[in-house]
């Protein structure tokens, strides 16, 4: 901030901007989690449009892997949110629900 590290985000490994599922991509290819699998991540979170930067705990499950994709359930652990997040075969994100769909 301002030209200094923050602080607060020390040790945070992945970033996530909120309004593209995208940065959702970086944890859920490094960790290739299996099925039954899970994993929690520190994440520096930049929330858009209002430009508050933090850290956010977050968990990524594994629910289900196939050759053409996998689903995941994806857990705020800061903030409560959850989701279930699909991929296709390289793991990136094809449906983020509500909020995004790849067409």
């Amino acid at each position: 901030m301002n030209g200094n590290p923050m602080q607060a985000l020390k040790g945070c490994l992945d970033k996530n901007i909120s309004v593209t599922p995208f940065t959702n991509n970086l944890p859920i290819r490094r960790l290739n989690l299996q099925p039954g699998k899970s994993a929690v991540i520190e994440a520096a979170y930049l929330a858009v449009p209002e430009g508050e930067i933090g850290r956010a705990s977050q968990r990524y499950t594994c629910r289900e892997r196939k050759v053409h994709g996998a689903r995941f359930r994806y857990q705020g652990l800061t903030t409560g949110y959850e989701a279930e997040i699909t991929t296709d075969e390289k793991d990136f994100v094809v449906e983020y629900p509500p909020v995004f769909r790849r067409i």
